[in-house]
């Protein structure tokens, strides 16, 4: 069972490749993979060797070898590498992070990317990023790209949350699209989150109500209507949109 599982898992993750790529075969698609590690990996050793005058010869060389390694694990101890003490607050470090949540073909490594992208630049550049990084990838990189943009609070933030709560297939990515959406006082978060009251997973619908209950201070349960009607009779001492 486990095993049928993980295939099911690997010909979702095949298809929406192929969907994205807009390649016709499983050959395609690898040749299509291959070809983008090693423009991503070029790219990589560039910045490192142009970009960091601070760092030896040697060291560059220590963290080219690792951020292109074969083996994921090498490539998440480059990134806590270059993530930590002064690489952390170095202009390159985001770009080279940037790279890696793109292109790198380990979920493991997609996920430390996003996860140190986001401790270390917090901004619109990265919301973008992550925002054009769930439409091409598994549902567990979604999930953390969704959690990421959550934690940077701004107008394109809420876009793409709203985005995710509406449109995603995955009710985990929902359900966190609705928990971030607990932070906005702003109308259209507020309507959408109503909407998904009615959403046919507990979890989403559940946050959904939490987060409007954060947002209002008041508790109408799952009642849409008597939502819609707090909206209206109080919306303007509430909004700050």
């Amino acid at each position: 069972m486990k095993h049928k599982k993980s295939l099911k898992l690997v010909l979702i993750a095949l298809s929406g490749l192929m969907v994205f790529t807009g390649c016709k075969t499983t050959e395609q698609v690898t040749q299509f993979i291959s070809a983008t590690t090693k423009k991503a990996n070029h790219h990589i050793s560039e910045m490192i060797q142009n970009l960091m005058p601070e760092m030896s010869a040697s060291k560059k060389e220590a963290l080219i070898a690792q951020l292109t390694n074969s083996d994921p694990d090498q490539r998440r101890a480059g990134i806590l590498t270059i993530t930590h003490g002064k690489p952390s607050r170095w202009k390159v470090t985001p770009e080279l992070l940037s790279v890696l949540v793109i292109n790198d073909q380990d979920q493991l490594v997609q996920t430390i990317a996003v996860e140190r992208l986001v401790a270390i630049a917090p901004n619109e550049t990265t919301v973008k990023l992550l925002g054009d990084t769930i439409k091409a990838s598994s549902k567990s990189v979604q999930l953390v790209c969704v959690i990421g943009i959550g934690e940077i609070y701004s107008p394109m933030s809420m876009t793409i949350l709203l985005e995710q709560l509406t449109n995603n297939e995955h009710k985990s990515v929902r359900r966190v699209a609705a928990k971030a959406l607990g932070f906005y006082h702003n109308k259209r978060a507020v309507n959408n989150l109503i909407t998904a009251l009615s959403d046919d997973a507990f979890e989403v619908h559940y946050h959904a109500r939490l987060a409007l209950i954060d947002i209002s201070g008041q508790d109408f349960s799952y009642d849409e209507d008597l939502w819609k009607k707090w909206v209206l009779q109080h919306g303007d001492t509430v909004f700050n949109d």
